[in-house]
């Protein structure tokens, strides 16, 4: 099954794309090997080129933040 994508903003308006993948088999402890400790889903920052940029975690409203940087993206328009 290919991975879900949304298109998110950062502050500065670029355009970006978050990739959801939900890891398939047991959840790993360390978030290691594409499954996350929240389940078996990571989030991966993608520019619009689909070059990954990053990891990222949702928040509770719903925004995204970079795990390296701690910028924020919203859902685009």
């Amino acid at each position: 099954m290919p991975p879900d994508h949304l298109d998110v903003v950062d502050a500065k308006g670029g355009e970006w794309i978050v990739e959801i993948h939900q890891a398939t088999g047991r959840p790993s402890i360390n978030g290691k090997d594409g499954k996350a400790a929240d389940g078996g889903i990571t989030y991966l920052l993608l520019d619009t080129r689909k070059h990954f940029r990053g990891d990222l975690r949702q928040n509770a409203d719903g925004t995204f933040s970079n795990l390296a940087t701690g910028e924020t993206y919203t859902l685009a328009d």
